[in-house]
């Protein structure tokens, strides 16, 4: 037996999910030791308890890269109900608001953003101060 051959389910399987991938951005969650890719908008009926913050703050960076801003703005809505006090959704929300011109709403999650988390360069440089 070759020593690599116990790779080849695996080599197959990422191939498989590069393939799958190629052309469409994924957020890929590990969950225990299997990668899950998740490829429907999250809704209201998500039974998935382990659903976090950050996931959804991982699948708004998704959309927002595809340049679906409505559904980005939701996945960060759904980070910041999960975690009110997650400034990163805030932020984000801020510049996906900015790039649709909703500017009064964009300053609104920059200000949030920077209460939250003082430290934040990011948001001071979005917010222009």
């Amino acid at each position: 037996m070759h020593p690599r051959s116990s790779n080849t389910p695996r080599i197959r399987y990422l191939l498989l999910l590069i393939q799958r991938c190629w052309n469409f951005s994924p957020v890929i969650r590990i969950q225990g030791r299997s990668p899950i890719l998740w490829e429907e908008p999250l809704n209201e009926n998500t039974e998935d308890s382990t659903l976090s913050a950050q996931d959804c703050l991982n699948r708004g960076n998704t959309f927002y890269n595809q340049k679906d801003y409505q559904s980005a703005i939701s996945e960060y809505n759904e980070a910041i109900r999960l975690n009110p006090d997650f400034s990163e959704p805030y932020n984000r929300r801020g510049i996906v608001k900015a790039e649709i011109r909703q500017h009064s709403e964009a300053l609104s999650d920059f200000d949030t953003a920077i209460r939250l988390n003082p430290d934040s360069a990011e948001a001071y440089s979005n917010r222009g101060v």
